[in-house]
């Protein structure tokens, strides 16, 4: 396991795109929630990480992010190759979709090993209308979700899998 990690909140839209909301009259409400509950925990999680960034795909970050830096969708930068020894973290939206497109995209790029992603599931939203075991199963997904570790954190100092007790650097996680 690396000394280090960093945590990529990953496309916290300012906007969602008129076409979803427009089929999903409730995205932008639950859009804004979802980012107002990942930004009033960033004083929680920056003791947990070495660093906290937005990975947007191309389009505006919420503006509650305007703090972090944040990386457009082309993955070849200097961020993501100076941190060839970190672990990356993953929350936002959406699971089985962008966060899963992400870790796809690293791994053919950079070639990283699937123990270098972690997924924090309670700070991970679905796209309204999908269903995570169907997202899941996707012909590119399914290494990622047998071979991805996918965390449950309790907002104090902890993440959670299962009933088995890590701790790293003094902060207890929890393993499934």
């Amino acid at each position: 396991m690396s000394s280090k990690r960093f945590l990529a909140i990953v496309d916290p839209w300012a906007n969602p795109p008129t076409d979803e909301v427009e089929k999903f009259p409730m995205l932008t409400s639950d859009n804004n929630i979802q980012c107002q509950l990942i930004h009033n925990q960033l004083s929680r999680l920056k003791p947990l990480f070495d660093d906290i960034i937005v990975l947007d795909n191309g389009q505006l970050p919420h503006p509650l992010f305007d703090e972090l830096p944040s990386y457009g969708f082309g993955y070849e930068s200097k961020y993501l190759s100076d941190k060839q020894d970190w672990d990356m973290w993953l929350c936002g939206f959406h699971d089985g979709r962008c966060i899963h497109d992400k870790i796809y995209d690293i791994i053919k790029i950079y070639g990283w090993n699937y123990n270098r992603f972690h997924i924090i599931q309670n700070l991970s939203f679905l796209f309204p209308g999908d269903m995570k075991r169907p997202c899941y199963q996707q012909a590119k997904y399914i290494d990622i979700a047998k071979n991805v570790k996918v965390y449950d954190w309790d907002y104090i100092s902890n993440f959670y899998i299962g009933s088995n007790a890590i701790y790293t650097n003094g902060r207890r996680w929890w393993q499934l």
